[in-house]
């Protein structure tokens, strides 16, 4: 497949010009260093006394190590090497993982930190948030049961590249990228979007049953907005009722690459639910550690004229004449052209090392608009694709 060039007016030599605008409002941030071994360089031997310590769009690294759980209510950055752990202890009252209060216009992000946990049906609690959170890059775990995120009240939530058992939208906007949710273990969907809008992409969704009397469930309990990109919905395995992929009511929009798969003879989408197709690409962005390099990569229809963006996380908001919806804040325009005869663009951006600009932390969005070369007027959004540059 051949790699696209940035288009001329934006190339690739002024990554790092993109990246200090984004960076520019956080060039004062201090970085905070966790270590439950007290090693050298480090300030903290706990997580919550950095976050309580931190200053809003400070960065808090943590090194390998099992945590407490902890609370934050103002925009940062937790960046975690590999083998930290987040834990309950013994304490039932410390049992969730809760960001609440981010700001509009702030960003708070986890990156790399896994959650084991068994107090708390939702051991992340995401809630009362104008402005975005990013949780990406790590499992949550829950021995005796179904571990989750729960979202309410939040405008830009976005999930990357997590396993999980389930995810719970109230009145809140998601993106859910690149996750596998669902377990087998208790009788819930492995989505669950009440009053929300939920965008999910190159994900699995499966449903689950409860543990003693194999009840079924759907992997999506549907009560609002669902746009689906190239991602797999599966109903609970076992039992003996007919069960729909998606259940319940509201609005369900797909493109052709999507897989809903019923259980039992049920109908893969509930009647009930106003389903339809919405043509778009699919486009996929991959952090990487700096001084290494991203992968930026976009699929839809041969022939099709494209422009990507960069810029960073933004909520999703309407664009009069466009379908789908806008889901970062533009810095400039990256590349444009056509896609290939496989379907397909991509390009290789360099991430400045440290010693040039340390940007551990920090949240980058990219997102496609493209149009059929025979109706360029019918211009359709891609996803937007987030991700965090963390230490791995």
């Amino acid at each position: 497949m051949p790699t696209h060039r940035p288009a001329a007016f934006f190339p690739c030599a002024l990554f790092a010009l993109s990246i200090t605008l984004l960076a520019a409002g956080s060039a004062a941030q201090t970085t905070h260093v966790v270590d439950a071994k007290g090693g050298p360089g480090s300030n903290y031997l706990d997580i919550q006394a950095a976050v309580d310590a931190a200053s809003p769009g400070d960065r808090i690294v943590v090194r390998a190590g099992a945590y407490l759980v902890f609370q934050v209510t103002k925009p940062l950055s937790i960046s975690a090497e590999a083998g930290v752990q987040v834990g309950s202890g013994i304490d039932p009252n410390r049992a969730e993982v809760i960001v609440r209060g981010i700001g509009a216009g702030q960003t708070f992000s986890m990156h790399g930190v896994d959650l084991v946990v068994s107090w708390k049906t939702f051991p992340v609690v995401v809630d009362q948030c104008l402005g975005t959170v990013i949780l990406e890059g790590a499992n949550v775990l829950f021995p005796g049961g179904t571990a989750g995120v729960l979202a309410t009240d939040c405008r830009d939530l976005r999930v990357v590249r997590l396993r999980i058992d389930q995810v719970r939208l109230e009145r809140s906007n998601a993106v859910l990228e690149a996750c596998t949710i669902g377990n087998t273990l208790t009788g819930v969907s492995g989505l669950q979007a009440i009053d929300a809008y939920a965008h999910v992409v190159g994900s699995r969704v499966t449903g689950t049953r409860q543990y003693f009397n194999q009840a079924d469930s759907a992997a999506v309990l549907l009560r609002s907005d669902l746009i689906s990109t190239r991602s797999e919905f599966l109903a609970g395995p076992g039992g003996l009722t007919p069960l729909s992929a998606v259940r319940g009511t509201g609005r369900l929009r797909t493109d052709t690459g999507s897989v809903f798969a019923p259980a039992n003879g049920g109908v893969a989408i509930d009647p009930q639910i106003d389903a339809r197709f919405f043509p778009h690409a699919r486009l996929t962005a991959t952090g990487a550690p700096q001084g290494s390099t991203v992968t930026v990569r976009l699929d839809g229809v041969a022939g099709e004229r494209y422009a990507l963006f960069v810029g960073y996380p933004a909520p999703p908001q309407a664009i009069p004449g466009l379908g789908g919806k806008l889901g970062i804040q533009p810095v400039g325009l990256w590349m444009a052209g056509a896609l290939d005869s496989t379907g397909s663009a991509s390009t290789s951006v360099p991430v400045p090392p440290a010693s040039q600009l340390d940007i551990t932390g920090l949240a980058i969005a990219w997102q496609a608009a493209t149009a059929p070369s025979t109706n360029p007027n019918a211009v359709a959004l891609s996803n937007p694709s987030c991700y965090v540059h963390g230490l791995r």
